[in-house]
């Protein structure tokens, strides 16, 4: 699961770099966008207004937050539910789809807006699926954790230092919790910086937008499998209820139902 959150990290970087070189805009920056957008009000204040500015600004913002709105339409709990409820793979074809379809279109803001919705669903998805310490489109969160994680464990070595007194059972512990979470972290770090270099090799080979369609593989790739994974288990299921064996049934779907939570240990 957390080689799947740092796939989709990479992804994300690809996907970024791959717009600014394209449209000179980045797609998941919703800070910078936001910041652009406080300019352009300030221009007008002064006189100096540029109405481009503030409608790709403006665009960016809106259309990274379609992108999160569409995902709490598909997946509507923090958790994973493998009965078909929630539509993790249909949001990962769906975030491909709409990569694919900026590749191709003519101009310059609508495809970078499809770009930037892409990322609003799949950082809102990673959320839902992973809790809020797993974000895939951006790294300012990302780096915010590390370093307070760190800092955590830094204070833990410093106590114990002071008090000239080995590790307790519980500071042993939360050392082992926040090790995991640092590890976690700087995974999507790493793989984020990974994609970028990525696309902006694959942008080199292959001048243009064309270049999206190679996140667009992947999460395509992923949500398809997700989704055949999904109906065979079903299908598994299915046929363990029809021979009468409903607790089972019921027991597999809470277990399954639970295994998020693992995750969570890293928080």
């Amino acid at each position: 699961m957390t080689g799947f959150g740092w796939t989709l990290a990479a992804c994300a970087g690809a996907a970024n770099v791959i717009a600014f070189k394209t449209w000179g805009l980045y797609a998941s920056h919703v800070t910078g966008s936001t910041s652009n957008i406080a300019f352009s009000l300030e221009g007008y204040h002064k006189g100096e207004f540029t109405s481009q500015s503030l409608q790709e600004a403006s665009s960016l913002v809106f259309s990274f937050l379609v992108g999160a709105y569409a995902c709490g339409l598909l997946i509507d709990k923090n958790q994973v539910h493998f009965n078909g409820k929630a539509f993790y793979g249909l949001a990962l074809v769906l975030e491909s789809a709409l990569l694919i379809l900026a590749a191709f279109l003519p101009g310059r803001l609508v495809p970078v807006c499809l770009v930037a919705t892409a990322c609003g669903l799949q950082n809102a998805m990673c959320t839902s699926h992973f809790s809020a310490i797993v974000r895939t489109t951006h790294v300012t969160g990302t780096m915010t954790d590390i370093g307070s994680t760190m800092g955590r464990i830094s204070m833990i070595y410093l106590r114990k230092a002071c008090r000239c007194a080995p590790l307790n059972a519980i500071e042993r512990a939360e050392i082992g919790v926040d090790a995991r979470k640092l590890a976690v972290l700087a995974g999507l770090w790493t793989f984020y910086l990974i994609g970028g270099l990525i696309g902006i090799y694959v942008e080199n080979m292959i001048p243009g937008p064309r270049a999206l369609l190679l996140p667009a593989f992947v999460t395509g790739s992923a949500g398809l499998f997700y989704m055949d994974a999904i109906a065979k288990m079903n299908g598994r299921l299915n046929d363990i209820e029809a021979g009468g064996d409903r607790q089972l049934v019921g027991d597999l779907e809470m277990e399954m139902g639970h295994m998020i939570e693992a995750l969570r240990e890293v928080e």
